[in-house]
């Protein structure tokens, strides 16, 4: 399930199950949700807000696709590599986490697994609920980043 967050509270309203896969723009339901099984594999945090994050980041992506075709292209081009390398026919989205991460690593040094990497790692790392969760220290205050504690993440 996926809330509608604002300062404050919830906006009201939530997508839940099938349906949250419907609020991408550019990929499939099917594609969008093995974005997010390859997301998983990059961020592998366990837990609610994270799994939210990582919804938002995969929706972040996707918007972005709208707009810039190269990256459209380098995204589908990868969730082509990653369709080609379940060589036994089951879905990626159905392998375990340890299948999965075996067949992400061996797409590494390819530039859509680069790309998606880094722009999911800015993105997903510049959510305060993911700030919150690794114990980022509040920095909503006029004092400054020194001596914040910045040395005890949580990661």
């Amino acid at each position: 399930m996926m809330q509608i967050y604002r300062k404050g509270g919830t906006m009201g309203g939530s997508v839940t199950g099938q349906d949250e896969w419907l609020l991408f723009q550019v990929l499939t339901p099917a594609q969008a949700q093995e974005l997010a099984s390859v997301l998983e594999v990059l961020l592998p945090h366990e837990g609610g807000a994270f799994e939210a994050a990582r919804l938002a980041t995969a929706l972040s992506l996707d918007s972005t696709m709208v707009g810039n075709l190269g990256l459209r292209a380098l995204v589908l081009g990868g969730i082509t590599v990653i369709r080609q390398a379940c060589l036994d026919g089951s879905p990626f989205v159905e392998r375990t986490l340890e299948q999965r991460t075996e067949i992400v690593a061996g797409c590494e040094d390819a530039s859509w697994f680069q790309t998606v990497l880094h722009l999911a790692k800015a993105d997903f790392y510049n959510r305060h609920i993911v700030w919150k969760e690794i114990g980022y220290p509040d920095l909503g205050n006029d004092s400054g980043y020194l001596d914040k504690g910045f040395d005890r993440l949580r990661v």
